[in-house]
């Protein structure tokens, strides 16, 4: 029977083996995973980018505004409609739209309708 050393070692080989292909099938789900949200950022940027720069171009305070997507690339809650909607947004408004476009919420009033402006592509002079 000197071939059963040989037989047990061949078993704990294959249970070696199996674990590894498990491990290795674990860590490419996991980059799929890392790949699809990837891709959704990805789709969130440039739907965000072209919307700034639709809003870049507008010039009249009662131009319709495009919505920019949160980081779930939702659409942004509560987002004005217009420049005149932005200029009456009160500051508790302001800080939920900083908050779900991942913006810094410290400062004044003033600071976060600049940051939201700028953020949102569009001019602070508006007619």
């Amino acid at each position: 029977m000197p071939n059963l050393p040989a037989i047990g070692h061949g078993r704990q080989l294959i249970q070696i083996l199996q674990q590894t292909l498990q491990r290795m099938q674990q860590a490419m789900q996991q980059q799929g995973q890392q790949l699809v949200k990837i891709g959704q950022q990805i789709t969130c940027l440039d739907h965000n980018n072209f919307a700034k720069l639709l809003n870049s171009s507008v010039n009249h305070s009662d131009t319709h505004l495009e919505i920019l997507h949160n980081i779930n690339n939702q659409p942004v809650q509560g987002s004005p409609a217009t420049g005149t909607n932005v200029g009456a947004l009160s500051g508790p408004q302001l800080n939920t739209l900083l908050v779900q476009l991942s913006l810094p919420v410290n400062g004044t009033v003033i600071e976060h309708r600049k940051w939201f402006i700028k953020h949102i592509g569009l001019r602070s002079t508006l007619t």
